[in-house]
């Protein structure tokens, strides 16, 4: 029987992953604090706006992403 582990994706594949999920008429804002944590605000074409803050860029922009996006019944998809 086969063994499925799931496999941690590193910080640049975590990053590249959302990145590819983001619409493309969303607005970015990305800022590194003195603290070294990072701070992204995301923005959409309605005016929908989410800021989050994490330990690691794709952190911030994952979370921020999960608080922002619609399932496609409510986006009108």
């Amino acid at each position: 029987m086969p063994h499925h582990q799931t496999k941690f994706l590193t910080e640049g594949a975590r990053l590249d992953r959302v990145l590819e999920r983001l619409p493309k008429d969303w607005r970015i804002t990305i800022e590194r604090d003195e603290t070294m944590f990072w701070s992204v605000v995301l923005a959409d074409p309605e005016g929908s706006c989410v800021s989050e803050t994490g330990a690691s860029l794709g952190e911030a922009l994952e979370t921020a992403w999960r608080a922002l996006r619609r399932p496609p019944s409510e986006s009108g998809r």
